[in-house]
């Protein structure tokens, strides 16, 4: 993440951070090409620079790409994903994080809720997955449920 803004010069708000990691996909694996995808997308002939509400996104300043963090061996990568988040937060940015399998929202939501108390989330999906069968373990599922039994949400 070398080059982050770290001062108030800086006019970048949003910074796009990937974390190539899908250790905790019960399925197939694959999530971990996310990141390098969805930035293929962005800058492909059909992303549209401005925004619904007309603002120009196509600033070089509008994004700080603070690249993928990837899995070390030998290291924690839930703590590399809080940290990393963590960092862009005190630097002042609003991370973007680009994803891999759901399991990398948990470390994330602990970096916002370090930051921001109280921190509420509003979740939606076709299947929130908060059955309170495995809520301690660590899987790509059931994310909101751990977060909001382990962090104080």
């Amino acid at each position: 993440m070398s080059g982050v803004p770290g001062n108030a010069e800086s006019d970048s708000h949003l910074a796009l951070i990937g974390f190539r990691y899908d250790e905790n996909s019960s399925f197939t694996k694959g999530a971990a090409e996310g990141p390098s995808q969805i930035r293929a997308a962005l800058r492909s002939e059909a992303w549209h620079l401005t925004s619904e509400n007309g603002t120009d996104l196509s600033g070089d300043a509008t994004f700080f790409d603070a690249g993928d963090i990837e899995p070390v061996a030998g290291s924690d990568m839930f703590a590399l994903i809080e940290n990393s988040t963590s960092t862009l937060l005190n630097d002042g940015l609003s991370p973007i994080c680009l994803g891999g399998d759901h399991s990398i929202t948990y470390p994330i939501v602990r970096a916002f809720a370090r930051k921001y108390q109280p921190l509420n989330i509003l979740h939606f999906d076709a299947h929130p997955d908060i059955t309170r069968a495995s809520r301690e373990t660590v899987t790509h599922t059931r994310v909101h449920l751990r977060a909001s039994c382990n962090i104080n949400l």
